[in-house]
Formats: C-alpha cells, sequence, structure tokens
C-alpha cells in the first residue's frame, strides 16, 4: 500500500496523467464534433414549415387543374419536413411567435399561371416564402433546402399535368 501511495505522489505518475490527457482529449474532442456533423439535417423531420394554399382552380383542356390542392396532396405524403398546413392568419401568427420556420405561400393565381405553359407568353408561376430570420442559420439552410425541393415537386407536377393534358389532346385529334 505505501509503494502504491509513493508511486501516485511520485512525477512518474504526473507525467502519466499528462501525457494521457494530451492524448485522449483530441480524441473526445474529434469524435465529439464528428458527431455533431454527421448528418446536420437529421433533425429536418422536426423543423415545421407552414404552408398556405391560397391557389384557385382553372379549366384547361376541359379539365380542372389545381396545381395547389396537387401540391398540398404531395405535401401531405413526403415526410422529409415538418410540413404543416395553414390558414393565412394563423402563417402569420405563427411565423411571429417564433412556431414556424418558413411560411409557404401557393398565390391564388399558381394554376392560372401553370395553364399559360403552352400559350405564346407563358407566366412563371412563383412560390411565395418567408423565413424566421431570428431563429438559427441551419434550420433557415434547412428551409431553402425544403424550398428547392417542393420546387421540384411542383415542377414534376405540372409536367405530368400537362403531358395529360397533351395526350388526351392527341386522342381527340387521332379521334376526329
Amino acid at each position: 500500500m505505501e509503494k502504491v501511495s509513493k508511486w501516485l505522489k511520485s512525477k512518474s505518475f504526473l507525467k502519466l496523467i499528462m501525457i494521457s490527457v494530451a492524448v485522449l482529449a483530441p480524441i473526445f474532442y474529434s469524435l465529439s464534433f464528428i458527431k455533431s456533423v454527421w448528418n446536420p439535417y437529421a433533425g429536418a423531420k422536426n423543423l415545421p414549415i407552414a404552408v398556405v394554399n391560397k391557389d384557385k382552380a382553372v379549366k384547361y383542356n376541359r379539365k380542372t387543374l389545381a396545381v395547389g390542392n396537387q401540391t398540398v396532396a404531395q405535401l401531405k405524403k413526403n415526410h422529409d419536413l415538418k410540413w404543416i398546413f395553414v390558414s393565412e392568419n394563423v402563417a402569420k401568427k405563427g411565423l411571429k411567435n417564433r412556431e414556424f420556420y418558413t411560411v409557404v405561400t401557393i398565390p391564388s393565381d399558381f394554376s392560372k399561371n401553370a395553364a399559360t405553359v403552352m400559350s405564346k407568353q407563358p407566366k412563371q408561376m412563383h412560390l411565395k416564402y418567408k423565413t424566421n430570420d431570428s431563429l438559427n442559420y441551419l434550420a433557415e439552410t434547412m428551409s431553402e433546402v425544403g424550398i428547392k425541393q417542393l420546387n421540384t415537386m411542383i415542377r414534376s407536377a405540372v409536367t405530368k399535368a400537362y403531358a395529360t393534358a397533351m395526350f388526351s389532346q392527341l386522342k381527340t385529334l387521332g379521334a376526329e
């Protein structure tokens, strides 16, 4: 027991502890850093993004074109982000009270603009979105990723709607 006590008080023991700390500290730091950046978007499923659908359906080639409703239906199936479908007033209050990171608004002329794609002067479809700048940068970046994903989904839905309309026109022309 006395030998152990002397060894613990000796300079060689202190050197061993100092070397151990010098070697292990960077390892623990590296492991904790790697864990923090391993998957920065892992929490995106909990990122609340409000969606306001103000779109009004239009008639296009004797069919109803409701791109806003199609978009909302697709978002309800998408679980990459926490999509919350609300009214405009709820979205404004939620953004102000930090309940939502971003509010995406599908404007009232969205389907109307989509119906102009085959015209001589097509109009672009624009989503309106507002991000809560007072929240952290990573959440803002993830919101932007969500917006890009949403734009891709809308393009896909519009392309599908046009392809269907074009094929139905070809069938009509072929029958004549």
